[in-house]
């Protein structure tokens, strides 16, 4: 007997002596979020949520909804803010609304949905709307007291009875981004005609995942996403803190008659390949434009403009010359390193030499000595350091890939002018860029370029002036 009670005695002790450890938290201490509301920030994401009136558990029948809204970094960054700002437990389990400010659906809604069927707490299941030319914090914000809750909840029913507009979940909307491209959002607009406090808006429509529209009226009845017009997708690119954007434009477009010809769902081609011979002709150009203004004061505007040096940028003539010289290669045979995808560094420490040497080339000039033996060792100079930042550009490959069929295919020793005239083969002469500058200097149908604009010394840059009704017209016929 003396035995059975002591562990029984032990525990009464033990127990005694913690009564202050934490109980189980009753529904009367939880706030049930209902409706969440994103928006963009400058700190990254704006999310705001909303209990209702009588979301705040059992204890909580009565008393006004309860809203937090935080600004952070990221969505989870902010959701977990929002748990400091209530003294009840800030619950996600039981959000049945998404709100999606028109700011935000611009910029694109995949990281939202992402992070929906991601998160263990929300799901997709969540009734999504589009809140049309005011954010979701403004919609939540002026639900007062009452939150917009109910309203929601109201427009849902009437949607299935057939009498307001279809409702989607978040989850059918990420169904359809990722199958099919595009997806349509029902929209709504706060402080609608009589007091309602939201209104019916429309649709809105996505395309990729962010916002091309809205829809409304007859024309949304028997919504259909399929497009007259519709582009070959092999996925997206970024070209990151760099200003390469002329040169991913570029292969954007190139590497869609690849994609098509070889039936590649995604395929990249290597932007780093063009962007070092950019760089090393560039450097070559500012060379000779140099030694060519040698005769030019210091202080002169020209030569001002000559000594900036070199930048990432460019335009459409300036790729033609580099694809006629070098030719293409795929992403997989020269990729990103970190100077190709974050250049500012870099091209300050090529600018910094470049500059010394103009001093030594211009003296060289003034000294009737011969520059070009010396331009060729800081042309060698240039080459190793590009290597250096961008690696060794590709000079032979193979080619392999699979095929949206799963078929293996591979094409051997390869050079990148090989590659582009057997994958690629698009006569980039027959296009010319347009600009509209109606001065009397520029008369219609002539091209212009201007002097020390370029890349590659042996070609040119050049704009056709056109009328604006014609600059329209090319845009729209393109």
């Amino acid at each position: 007997m003396k035995k059975t009670l002591l562990p029984w005695l032990a525990a009464g002790l033990f127990l005694a002596g913690c009564s202050g450890l934490p109980t189980a938290r009753e529904m009367g201490d939880m706030a049930l979020l209902r409706t969440l509301g994103v928006d963009p920030s400058p700190a990254g994401v704006a999310v705001t949520g909303s209990t209702g009136p009588r979301a705040r558990g059992m204890k909580g029948e009565g008393e006004a909804a309860l809203t937090l809204s935080a600004d952070r970094a990221s969505l989870s960054a902010a959701c977990l803010a929002m748990q400091g700002q209530s003294d009840s437990y800030v619950f996600f389990g039981y959000v049945d609304q998404l709100l999606v400010g028109q700011a935000l659906a611009e910029e694109g809604v995949r990281p939202v949905l992402d992070y929906f069927s991601r998160d263990g707490s929300l799901g997709l299941g969540a009734q999504m709307w589009l809140v049309r030319g005011a954010s979701a914090r403004d919609a939540l914000s002026a639900g007062g007291e009452q939150g917009v809750d109910s309203r929601l909840e109201t427009l849902q029913n009437d949607s299935e009875m057939g009498i307001a507009n279809l409702t989607r979940t978040a989850g059918e909307t990420y169904t359809d981004l990722l199958e099919l491209g595009c997806a349509y959002v029902p929209a709504l607009s706060p402080a609608g005609d009589g007091g309602v406090l939201l209104t019916e808006a429309g649709y809105g429509v996505l395309k990729g995942d962010t916002l091309s529209g809205f829809l409304e009226g007859e024309a949304a009845r028997g919504l259909d996403m399929t497009f007259s017009i519709d582009l070959y997708d092999t996925g997206v690119t970024w070209q990151k803190a760099s200003g390469r954007c002329w040169i991913f434009a570029a292969l954007n477009v190139l590497r869609q008659v690849v994609a098509k010809k070889c039936s590649l769902e995604k395929f990249e081609l290597s932007q780093n390949y063009l962007a070092f011979w950019d760089k090393f002709e560039k450097i070559n150009y500012f060379l000779e434009s140099v030694i060519d203004s040698a005769d030019l004061p210091v202080g002169d505007r020209t030569l001002d403009w000559i000594l900036q040096g070199i930048s990432d940028g460019g335009q459409w003539d300036m790729v033609v010359s580099l694809v006629r010289k070098y030719g293409v290669v795929p992403m997989s045979a020269m990729p990103e390193t970190c100077q190709s995808s974050s250049t500012r560094v870099m091209s300050r420490m090529l600018n910094m030499k470049l500059r010394e040497y103009a001093v030594e080339l211009r003296r060289l000039v003034a000294e009737g000595r011969e520059v070009q033996p010396r331009k060729e060792e800081m042309l060698k100079d240039m080459y190793r350091a590009l290597c250096i930042c961008f690696g060794k550009p590709a000079e032979r490959f193979d080619f392999a890939y699979r095929d949206k069929d799963k078929e293996y295919h591979i094409d051997r020793d390869l050079t990148p002018q090989s590659f582009y005239e057997k994958y690629v083969a698009a006569d980039l002469g027959a296009y010319v860029s347009i600009i509209h500058a109606p001065t009397k200097d520029k008369p219609y149908g002539k091209t212009f370029t201007v002097k020390y604009l370029g890349n590659v010394v042996e070609g040119t840059v050049r704009h056709l002036n056109v009328p604006m009704d014609t600059f329209k017209d090319l845009v729209v016929g393109q």
